[in-house]
Order: structure tokens, then sequence, then C-alpha cells
């Protein structure tokens, strides 16, 4: 059975992750948080938490999220390079895992993530389809690679060994956020034995809560699509928010 172990960057996270703690310890095999300044709870949290296999670390910096703003408007940028490189490396050295998910505070990979990873153990890098179940498909940006339809895709999972890093996105002109993985230089998506995954596996939640939301992006009707896929909790704090905001 293939080692498989979470890192997560996480700063205020207190409406998401006792849930996400929950969803996804039971299948994965070891789960680290680094912690950048959370005020709100989200360390205390995780700190009792009694189990061996997650380790919550604090990173020597501590920051606060500047949501809402645009990334090139942030004056003094959350250095994002720096702090998922140093993430990455601990993860490594305390697990030892063969295989890495990077899952965010505020999004949920599905428990057949699992055997997805075994059935593709021979691949380096599984890439595959991000949706916000509150956005419709068409909003998503899409691509096609390898003959799939991908939804906003993404590279959160690869073997240890490959030895990802991160680097400043050019787009943003050398501005450390919005960084992207790669591998040998290249970004990880062109990797040669990077397998594309269409069948939606994971899910982007920051919008199903309320935080960070606009409603002019909500679709009610739309998220019907997905409540056969993710796990009913998701969906009962989505239809509290969507309730305490008067939407018909």
């Amino acid at each position: 059975m293939e080692k498989i172990v979470s890192w997560t960057i996480i700063n205020n996270e207190i409406e998401f992750i006792k849930d996400i703690f929950e969803y996804h310890s039971p299948w994965l095999d070891g789960m680290y948080f680094l912690d950048t300044g959370s005020t709100d709870g989200t360390l205390e949290y995780l700190k009792s938490i009694q189990s061996e296999k997650v380790i919550i670390e604090e990173y020597h910096t501590k920051f606060t999220p500047q949501y809402g703003k645009d990334w090139l408007e942030i004056k003094d940028p959350f250095p994002e390079v720096e702090i998922r490189n140093f993430a990455l490396t601990r993860v490594s050295a305390i697990f030892n895992p063969k295989w890495l998910i990077q899952l965010d505070g505020d999004e949920v990979f599905l428990e057949k993530t699992r055997e997805i990873i075994e059935v593709n153990k021979a691949f380096d890098i599984i890439s595959h389809s991000t949706i916000n179940p509150v956005c419709k498909l068409e909003d998503h940006p899409i691509e096609k690679r390898d003959g799939k339809v991908m939804y906003d895709p993404h590279a959160r999972i690869w073997k240890a060994e490959v030895w990802i890093k991160y680097v400043s996105n050019p787009a943003f002109k050398g501005k450390q956020i919005h960084c992207i993985p790669v591998c040998n230089g290249k970004h990880v998506y062109y990797h040669k034995k990077n397998k594309w995954i269409a069948e939606p596996f994971h899910y982007h939640l920051h919008w199903m809560y309320g935080k960070k939301t606009s409603i002019k992006y909500l679709d009610v009707q739309h998220t019907n699509l997905f409540s056969g896929y993710l796990p009913v909790v998701f969906w009962q704090r989505r239809n509290n928010w969507i309730a305490s905001q008067n939407i018909e």
C-alpha cells in the first residue's frame, strides 16, 4: 500500500478545519499542518488532536491574510514560495511518504483519491480538474489536456521522490504570490509521467461556506449536480449559509 500524506498551510481556517480533518484523516496515512499566524482558534483546535499521524508546526514568522485584495494590490505579499517549499521539506522529512497531496485548509479530496493513486502509481504526478461547486462549469477555466476536458486543472498529487518545488508565477512580476510548482525547471504539467484525471474528485469549498463569497457567483441549482459527490456535512454547511442570506 502506498504511503499517502497531505500537507496544508493554514491561517485562520476555523470555519473549515474540523470538517477537513475529520473527512481526510481516516484514509490518509499522515497529515502535516503549518500554521502561519492563526488567531481564530485554528491552531488550538489542531493542537487538541490526539493522533500520531497528525503533525502541527508553526512557521517562524506570522502573517495576516489580506482577503478581498487582488494579488497585485497586496503591498506586503505573503511569501508563498518560501513557505510552501519549507512545508514540503518538513513533511517529507517527518513522514518519509511515497505520495504527497497539497491540501488547502478549505478544500476536499474525495476518498476515491486513494484508489486513484493506487491505480496510477506508475506515474509521478496526478493532475485533475478542480471543481468549485458554487460556480457554473462553463465559468471555470477550461483546457483540453491529454484528450480530456479539464476544468481549472491543478497538479496537487505527486511522489515525494520527484522533489517538486515552488517558484513565483512570472505573470505576477516576481512577487511571491500565486506561485507555481516546477519539476526540473518546468511546470509539473509538462512532466512526462503526469497522469491527467478528468473525473471530479477535488473540490474548492471556500465559497460554499460564505467566506470570501460574492452572491453574483451563486448558482444554487448548479450545486445539485455535485450533491452526490460531496460529503453531506459540506452541503449542510452551505445550505445554512444560503438560508442566512435569504437567497430564493
